[in-house]
């Protein structure tokens, strides 16, 4: 099976849902891995508020690229930014607040 572009995997994704089958099933339906289609659902979802190729909008950067927790036994938790800013919280939970935050004010769910 040869690469499939975004419409393709858009209009895979569609089907799916409707289907109301698991990811496997339809994985294996369409024979992919299920890990495919569990991306594919990730990355047209978290692209659909983008601006269209081609466009001269600009796309603001998420400020949490990526954030990782080494240690839950730890009582405060230190999250760093892309630009290199640090965040010190006291507890796990404050930790999932910020995230949140983030996720607002970047325009995510």
């Amino acid at each position: 099976m040869g690469r499939v572009g975004r419409e393709e995997w858009a209009k895979r994704i569609e089907r799916w849902k409707e289907s109301g089958l698991t990811a496997a099933e339809f994985a294996r339906e369409i024979g992919v891995s299920e890990k495919s289609v569990r991306w594919w659902k990730w990355q047209l979802a978290g692209k659909a508020t983008k601006a269209p190729r081609g466009s001269k909008a600009k796309t603001a950067m998420s400020p949490l690229t990526f954030m990782e927790v080494s240690s839950v036994q730890s009582a405060a938790i230190e999250v760093v930014l892309a630009n290199g800013i640090r965040v010190r919280l006291a507890h796990l939970e404050d930790a999932v607040v910020f995230v949140r935050l983030l996720e607002g004010v970047d325009g995510r769910k």
